[in-house]
């Protein structure tokens, strides 16, 4: 199979390429690169081809013509901007023969739209942040006070997010994001960077209690709202939006039971990727949903299950493991760490901890060619 990837030099393309590639499922992978000309292609993609920039109106047209000069079954978009954008042309892919690795529009819209998010996690009857959306300043400082602020952190972020980025803490311990995983400001600052933008934010901002506790990211494949196969890993470290150190295990217990519940709720459909806060009780808050692959998705595969592996062949219109129609998941509970030298992962097994006896519990292992799992 060939597959083209969007934003081809990506920080994690060289390694989840590579992964993808040696489970045989593919045999040629392209990369689209907006903008400029063609650039060397990193290890692991067979060549990277310019686009226009992902906001001219020529961009998904570009990509379509590049995909079918390469008879590639499957785009796969990185970014939630890119999924945006190939979902609202999904049917002239459709028509070309090329599949989509991305949720359909309207679920894609739903992710790209944090206050949506949020009230989507909320009516699926799971635990979320308290949130509030403001437009300025003003409504700022009065979301501030009644979510609790100053004994309480908060998190402002955009309603229209992409990538991690343009999220920040605001909190009575202001620092850079070398001091914490987020750049700090006060209040009155947060406000006075408000009110320096002509215009206000008439789209409007997100802003949240801080749920401290450890961050999960969960990766997922669904078909019209059954969970298929999913991996769960802690995230230690981020840097850039991109989780660089943590461990990766089997989802279960009262996580599975919630992710379960929310895809039939909201009747998913395709790959993607949800993020809670285990609080120190253990309660689960979830905050996210990511309408295409994550960054780390490769990292499932060094753990036994490639998730985008399957995630390919499904957009393809295959079975993802052919002959195991149940619910997947991974082989080992394993540590993980981004070289950022050779801009790989590292796995090592870990023990399994003695609260957490299931986190064993054999799962595929895809490249002898076998699977075992269990239904949630």
């Amino acid at each position: 199979m060939r597959i083209l990837v969007t934003d081809a030099l990506h920080p994690v393309t060289s390694d989840t390429m590579g992964r993808l590639r040696d489970t045989g499922v593919v045999t040629w992978i392209g990369g689209a690169w907006p903008g400029g000309s063609a650039v060397e292609p990193p290890p692991g993609l067979d060549t990277v081809e310019a686009v226009p920039d992902s906001d001219a109106p020529e961009y998904p047209h570009a990509l379509l013509r590049l995909a079918v000069a390469h008879r590639v079954a499957v785009v796969m978009p990185w970014s939630d901007a890119d999924a945006r954008i190939v979902a609202g042309h999904r049917s002239a892919f459709a028509q070309a023969g090329v599949g989509l690795l991305c949720p359909p529009a309207v679920l894609v819209e739903l992710g790209c739209d944090k206050w949506r998010t949020i009230a989507a996690l909320r009516a699926a009857g799971l635990s979320v942040p308290r949130s509030r959306l403001v437009t300025d300043a003003d409504q700022l400082a009065d979301a501030a006070g009644e979510l609790g602020y100053p004994t309480t952190d908060l998190v402002l972020k955009m309603r229209d997010l992409a990538g991690s980025r343009g999220i920040w803490a605001i909190s009575t311990r202001p620092g850079l994001a070398a001091d914490g995983p987020l750049p700090t400001l006060c209040l009155p600052a947060m406000a006075a960077q408000l009110r320096s933008r002509p215009g206000g934010w008439p789209e409007g901002l997100v802003v949240q209690e801080l749920v401290t506790g450890t961050d999960v990211s969960i990766d997922l494949l669904a078909r019209r709202g059954t969970l298929l196969a999913a991996a769960c890993r802690t995230r230690r470290a981020t840097s850039g939006g991109l989780c660089v150190s943590g461990e990766v295990f089997a989802l279960d217990g009262a996580l599975a039971a919630a992710t379960e519940h929310l895809v039939v709720a909201l009747g998913w459909d395709g790959i993607g990727n949800l993020q809670a806060i285990v609080d120190p009780d253990g309660r689960a808050v979830f905050y996210e949903i990511n309408p295409r692959a994550a960054g780390s998705v490769g990292l499932s595969a060094a753990a036994g299950l490639d998730l985008l592996a399957g995630a390919v062949r499904a957009a393809a219109g295959f079975d993802p493991w052919p002959g195991h129609d149940r619910y997947v998941t991974i082989a080992t509970r394993s540590s993980f760490r981004r070289h950022w030298s050779t801009q790989q992962w590292a796995t090592t097994p870990c023990p399994v901890p003695s609260d957490d006896p299931d986190s064993s519990r054999p799962g595929p292992n895809l490249a002898a060619g076998r699977a075992t799992g269990r239904r949630l």
